[in-house]
């Protein structure tokens, strides 16, 4: 019997499906509609949530840095590189 996946679609389109979500709780429902698309969701989370974030938060710059200053300096540095890497 074969398998039916309701997602047969490659990684990179369903990537592409979750950032068109408007608010983190629309890409959490998509994410946990079957196991492959948690599992593509869970691997790209960061790259995922980062920009929905920054276009749905207000005073997203202001929120970053109160994060930012209470996380130690290699947390910090793995914040600001993310960052760097999904703006470009």
């Amino acid at each position: 019997m074969a398998t039916i996946t309701p997602f047969p679609l490659p990684p990179e389109i369903l990537t592409d499906i979750f950032a068109l979500c408007d608010s983190s709780s629309d890409m959490l429902s998509l994410a946990l509609t079957c196991r492959r698309s948690y599992e593509i969701w869970r691997a790209n989370v960061v790259c995922l949530l980062w920009p929905l974030w920054r276009r749905t938060l207000v005073d997203w710059k202001e929120a970053l840095i109160t994060v930012s200053t209470g996380l130690n300096s290699r947390a910090s540095l793995q914040l600001e590189t993310y960052f760097i890497c999904s703006t470009s």
